[in-house]
């Protein structure tokens, strides 16, 4: 049935609805609710995060300059001494992430990397300061499986990262953010590379919203369509309803008149 038919089908209806004294009212469909995502609370710029883990996460979720500038502002010791152990070539850890190990569950019974970092000398090669556990690596081991223990998860990650010289951010925004590590300008940090990457975090970033965008949209599309759709069910079978009154008129006056 094409729109033309549809049409002439309604204005038959209408005429129905006229000669048997009946009024329609249209009532506008109420759209169908679909809840919304809730977005993602924003990082709290302004406050130092109670763990490290928090604060190198949000670092990562920032443009560089910003998470610069929140790296400065957010200046720690153990942030410092964190740098120097990664970046410092001369800084080698004798020990090794376990396969396995269970961290922290309570935070009133964990502890803090704020305060555990100072003990990251016992298990490396550091020339400042001589680990006295460097001719004991079993007990170095042990102590250092103790200290995963003692952490909440995020920051027992954070530290098995820390032994295995990396960071959940670009190594240069250390760099950027304290003057004190300049000096470990020679390690091998590809500046380049963080750029690049800097680029494509941005890209990734800009097309994620970019489809939520067009998910609203399809979104919005379906719903119009669903309303649309049954309008039209609601007009074919008034139509439906016309049909079978006509029928039974013309059937029930041709009985009349015989």
């Amino acid at each position: 049935m094409n729109e033309q038919e549809i049409l002439e089908r309604i204005e038959i209806e209408r005429q129905i609805d006229f000669l048997m004294g009946r009024e329609r009212k249209y009532v506008k469909p109420t759209p169908k609710h679909t809840p919304q995502p809730k977005a993602e609370p924003k990082p709290n710029l302004h406050t130092r995060p109670d763990s490290l883990a928090k604060l190198f996460e949000v670092a990562a979720s920032l443009p560089r300059t910003q998470a610069v500038q929140y790296l400065a502002k957010n200046k720690h010791a153990a942030v410092l001494q964190i740098g120097r152990c990664v970046l410092d070539p001369n800084i080698e850890f004798t020990v090794t992430v376990p396969a396995k190990y269970q961290p922290a569950m309570l935070s009133d019974q964990s502890l803090s990397l704020y305060q555990e970092t100072r003990r990251l000398y016992l298990f490396c090669t550091d020339p400042q300061r001589e680990s006295p556990l460097q001719n004991d690596p079993v007990k170095c081991q042990r102590r250092f499986e103790d200290m995963l223990h003692s952490l909440l998860a995020d920051e027992a990650s954070l530290l098995c990262q820390i032994v295995q010289k990396r960071l959940p951010i670009d190594a240069t925004l250390l760099l950027d953010a304290y003057p004190e590590l300049r000096h470990l300008e020679t390690v091998n940090v590809n500046r380049p590379s963080t750029i690049a990457t800097d680029h494509f975090r941005r890209e990734m970033h800009e097309g994620r919203e970019a489809l939520e965008a067009i998910n609203r949209q399809i979104q919005e599309t379906e719903e119009t369509l669903a309303n649309l759709h049954a309008q039209k069910n609601r007009i074919l079978q008034g139509i439906h309803r016309a049909e079978q009154i006509m029928g039974n008129a013309v059937t029930g006056g041709n009985r009349f008149s015989a």
